[in-house]
């Protein structure tokens, strides 16, 4: 059921008894599809033709082992490519290739040779997997005079009438920030209300970035949300102490 985020989980067999979460990347040889189960950290295989939905490598538990399939470790892997028999398996949180042999049921780490190492930082890759600050529902801008120092922001999730944070969903905020000190927060969002500390010595700019799943208390249909605040911090003798960030 595409509508109800509850409808995820790790069980293999056919039509609804079969779950997934968060599923990504698909790959075929022309007569079965591998799916990559990122949540589950396992690839999962299809076959079209009964219906059938197997667990073929990886574990529920993360890692980064090679070997083979069934003792194979992968960290929420993302996309797939088949080429020339090989599964090729972006493995997102291990930062790394890895491929798949289905005849042999092999997994190994994909040494790459002659690439320069990446010039970005953690914060911009984490942007990149995420996609929180680009792919939004809407942006507000707000300014803020605070006094010289800690402050705390006040962040309020917009939530339709009757409806509460889904749990058990991935829901997640990000903050950056022009200063150095304040980028790279981010962590799982537990209440539609919460704070973010964060410290300024001057004038400057932050983002705070928020997706979120929220259901129907008594209908339960599941809906998701992203929302980013882009604030212009002004340091002023008289200045609070809190910025709200709501609506």
């Amino acid at each position: 059921e595409p509508r109800n985020l509850f409808f995820f989980g790790d069980q293999d067999g056919k039509g609804m008894g079969r779950r997934f979460q968060h599923p990504l990347g698909v790959a075929t040889d022309g007569r079965q599809l591998y799916v990559a189960d990122s949540y589950n950290h396992k690839i999962k295989r299809l076959d079209p033709r009964t219906g059938q939905v197997s667990s073929y490598a990886g574990s529920t538990e993360p890692g980064r082992v090679d070997g083979s399939r069934t003792e194979a470790r992968f960290s929420e892997p993302g996309g797939l490519f088949m080429h020339d028999g090989l599964i090729y398996i972006a493995d997102t949180n291990n930062h790394a290739i890895r491929t798949l042999d289905p005849k042999t049921g092999l997994v190994k780490t994909l040494q790459l040779r002659g690439v320069p190492a990446a010039k970005t930082n953690a914060v911009v890759l984490r942007d990149a997997v995420t996609g929180l600050f680009d792919d939004v529902d809407w942006v507000r801008a707000v300014s803020a005079r605070v006094r010289d120092g800690r402050i705390t922001l006040d962040v309020k999730l917009p939530m339709p009438a009757g409806h509460s944070l889904a749990e058990g969903a991935p829901s997640r905020f990000s903050l950056r920030s022009n200063s150095p000190k304040n980028s790279g927060k981010d962590g799982a969002i537990k209440a539609p209300r919460f704070q973010i500390p964060v410290v300024f010595k001057g004038p400057g700019t932050v983002q705070v970035a928020a997706r979120y799943y929220h259901c129907h208390k008594k209908k339960g249909i599941c809906h998701s949300r992203a929302v980013r605040w882009d604030i212009e911090v002004e340091i002023r003798p008289r200045g609070g102490t809190r910025v709200e960030l709501g609506l």
